[in-house]
């Protein structure tokens, strides 16, 4: 039962003394002008705010879910990739190819001999300007 059928039968019930037929279309008036769009607002309001506005959180949620998931997968990748050169690096022929490399280490018996880099040539400036003013404030 509608509430206009409602208003209908309260007013046959009441008989014709009580309500005449001009106030109950204003009161029909009012209800389908007033009463029914604000409950429908407030309808639309209640859904938004409890299945719309969680909803994109739970979007949102889960996207940085998947972010966070790629950069835990990548470090996961990296920590793999380190222990495989941590256990690498503690093999002997490492060790020992470090210690060569790095700190001229030498096994007993041999040899090392440092090869020295090449003397630079000496820095020779044109005798044209500015550069004469240079010679002639450094050079005397």
């Amino acid at each position: 039962m509608t509430v206009v059928d409602s208003m209908k039968l309260f007013s046959r019930q009441a008989g014709p003394q009580t309500m005449s037929t001009p106030s109950l279309s204003f009161a029909m008036n009012v209800l389908r002008g007033f009463v029914l769009p604000l409950m429908l607002a407030l309808v639309l309001f209640a859904g938004l705010v409890y299945f719309i506005f969680p909803t994109t959180t739970w979007l949102d949620q889960r996207a940085e879910a998947s972010e966070v998931q790629e950069e835990l997968d990548a470090l996961v990748g990296e920590q793999a990739e380190l222990r495989q050169e941590i256990a690498r690096m503690r093999t002997d022929d490492e060790v020992e190819l470090i210690a060569r490399r790095d700190f001229n280490f030498v096994l007993p018996g041999e040899e090392a001999y440092a090869i020295l880099p090449a003397q630079r040539a000496p820095v020779s400036l044109p005798s044209s300007w500015p550069f004469n003013l240079l010679y002639s404030e450094v050079l005397d």
